[in-house]
Formats: structure tokens, sequence, C-alpha cells
């Protein structure tokens, strides 16, 4: 402080001495007063592009439209110098914009004025951006110069296992997690592997470092439904069902296909339950989850075509016609686009056939096996059946159940 003051008296019109005292407060981490310094020594040299470049370092984190602001000062007045891009990058990087990350650093290593750093830096502002193929080189040189370094080794192997030669890819990762002692492994080391586990169908072992990743990083709760997916995927609706569980209990307000993966856990449980008890407390669960799915999505057919099937089972005899408004919807909805929905369309009338089907029969029963009263509700279930058959003309049940029906 003492020369930046001498510096002063020799030249008060001079923003070199406020640029220096700027950096001392900096470095003491006072942020505000460094600023405020950095203002004074673009007041006094205007040209002075260090001065802007530092105040937006410091406005990076608490105000980045100041920091970009300050980066535009910079650009207006040397446009060429390649620092404006560096920090340009790693603003963006921090905003999320990987793409405008990636060109505005590009831009910077292209200067030539770059160390071993600002490469992996740049390695990894590439991978978020997706430019894998443009990403290796990068890494290569960084490995010839620091063949140990644990974030480049970590970076190779994400980007060999975003290539799509399946096999190598999963070599990559795989080598990295075995060669690094596991107080260096994160959260993402153990997404990588699990991800390429999970494409070369491997999904005992993609659970695995799923939990793994999940034991690394407890916050990363959104990855109990990628263990649950993976249950699914590998036939254990008991356990699959557990992790939907959990990830709800996280999730306050699941997503409309989380509703709806959790409801076909239940209801394929049942499907599988010999026990009555349990299949109706799994079709209760589910038909509840199916409702919820209707508030999401009205106007979609998905949650009234599985609660239709979810009724059918809970009256298995069809003499309540549990499932019959739902089915109705299906068919409302369906009718728009028929060909779209030829399959829930020729479920729903058969269902409804069927069901008139069963009305009629009892009422014969009831008086005698005289079809006469019964006519009406025949005729009902003859036109359901029919409706089957102008979406599908060789439809074994609907032409049986047509034949079958003679009045």
């Amino acid at each position: 402080m003492e020369h930046v003051n001498l510096a002063r008296e020799l030249d008060a019109k001079s923003g070199l001495p406020y640029l220096v005292e700027g950096d001392i407060l900096a470095a003491q981490g006072k942020v505000g007063e460094a600023c405020a310094k950095y203002e004074m020594a673009a007041y006094f040299s205007p040209d002075c592009v260090g001065a802007y470049l530092k105040q937006a370092r410091l406005y990076m984190s608490a105000n980045r439209s100041l920091s970009l602001e300050k980066l535009d000062k910079a650009r207006e007045e040397s446009p060429e110098f390649c620092g404006i891009y560096c920090i340009l990058g790693e603003l963006y990087e921090m905003a999320g914009d990987s793409k405008a990350a990636a060109d505005n650093y590009s831009k910077f290593i292209q200067s030539g004025y770059y160390d071993q750093d600002h490469l992996l830096r740049y390695a990894g502002i590439l991978y978020f951006d997706k430019q894998y193929e443009k990403m290796l080189p990068v890494l290569q040189s960084v490995l010839k110069e620091k063949p140990e370094d644990l974030v480049a080794k970590r970076l190779y192997a994400y980007c060999l296992s975003k290539r799509e030669n399946g096999e190598e890819c999963l070599e990559a990762i795989k080598h990295f997690i075995e060669s690094t002692p596991e107080e260096s492994q994160i959260c993402q080391d153990y997404l990588c592997y699990a991800e390429q586990l999970t494409v070369k169908k491997e999904y005992n072992e993609a659970i695995t470092y799923y939990k793994k990743a999940l034991n690394a990083d407890c916050k990363r709760q959104e990855l109990l439904k990628d263990i649950a997916d993976l249950f699914v995927k590998n036939r254990d609706l008991d356990s699959a069902v557990v992790y939907y569980q959990q990830y709800f209990d996280f999730e306050e307000k699941p997503a409309a296909e989380d509703l709806l993966k959790l409801g076909k856990c239940y209801y394929n449980l049942a499907c599988q339950d010999s026990v009555p008890e349990l299949q109706k407390e799994e079709l209760i669960k589910a038909d509840s989850l199916f409702k919820e799915l209707s508030f999401q999505v009205p106007n979609s057919y998905v949650s009234y075509f599985w609660r239709a099937r979810v009724n059918s089972m809970l009256d298995p005899e069809t003499t309540k016609g549990l499932a019959k408004p739902y089915y109705e919807k299906v068919i409302e909805i369906g009718l728009v686009q028929p060909e779209r929905y030829k399959r829930e369309l020729i479920e729903s009338y058969k269902y409804l056939g069927y069901y008139h089907y069963v009305i009629a029969d009892a009422i014969t029963t009831k008086n005698n096996g005289n079809p006469d009263l019964a006519k009406e509700e025949y005729g009902e279930a003859k036109s359901f059946f029919s409706k089957v058959l102008t979406l599908d003309a060789k439809d074994e049940v609907a032409l049986k159940a047509l034949e079958s029906i003679k009045l």
C-alpha cells in the first residue's frame, strides 16, 4: 500500500494504482471494497481492460448480469483480448449454458495463451456440451503432460464412455473405477458406470452402482427412481415398488410418468399374486395412483385405461361393471383418432360387450331361460362386439361372441 500511495502521488490521474489496490483488497477477501477500487481504475483509465475483467471475476458468482456487463465493456475496449473469452466461457459454464461456454472458451484456447489447467477446464466444458470427439484429443494432450491427474483420467473415462462403440465405452469407465481408490471416487463415477452397464443390459450390476452413487451423494434422491426402473427391467417388481415409494417420499409432486410406472407395478404385482387379500390391496393402490394420474392429465386416455383394467380385476365376474365408466371414457377419447387408439378401443368394446352380455344372461336365467326381457342388453352386447369387427374383422373373440348371441 505504501507503493500504491506513492504511485498515486506521482500520477493522480492514472487508474493503475487503484487496480493494484483492488488486487490487495481482493486478496484480503474484501470483495466490495476491491470492486470499488477497480471501478476507480476504470474511471481514471477507461482503456484498462484488467479492471473490467477483475470486476467480472468477482461478480461472477453473486451477480452474473453485472459480470457480463463488465465483460461487454472489456470487449468494447479490446475485442481481441483472449482473457475476455476465458472468463466468458467460465461465466456461461456456471450459468449452465454449455454451448455458449464451449464457444467462448474455445476462442480463448485458440489464442494459445493457456496452460494445462485451462485445457482441463475446456475438456470439462466440452463434456457438458456433448462434444466428445473434440474433447478426446484435448484430454490426451493433458494426460501426456499429467498422466496421473485424477480429473483428467476421470474425464477421459467419461469421454470414452459416451462414444458409440459400446464395449470400449464400458471398459473405459470400468478400468477407471477399478484403478481409482474408493476414497477418490465420486457419485458421477458410479453413475457413469451404471449407465454403461444399463446399456449392456447388465441390470444387477447397474443397480449396485446406482446404489453406490446414491451413497456417495445422498442428495441425489432422484436416483431412487432410476434404481426402481432397473428393478422393473429385471422383473423384480417387489423391489421396484420399494424404491418408487422411497422416491415418492422425496418427490412431493411426482410426475405423471412416475405415477403411471408405480401404478403399473402394483397392477402387475396383483396379476401375479394368488392371495386375494394382497391382490385386492395392490389393486386399490394401483387405482389410487391412476386416479391421481387422471387429475394430472385429464385429456389422456392412459389413466382411464389403466383404471379400467384395475377395476376389471376387482370385479372378476363383471357383474358390477366397475370398469364400465373408465372404458367408456377411453372410447370417448380414443374415437378422435381410432387408428391410433385401435388396441385400446378394441379392449374397451370387448369389455362393454361382455358386460352387457353378462347382464343379459342374468336376466335370461332369472326368467327361466326366456331371453325376451334381455333383448335390449343382448342388443347392446352385439353392438359393442360389432364395433370390434370394424377395427379388426378377424377378431376371434368378437366373432364367437356374436355367434353365441342369437337374438
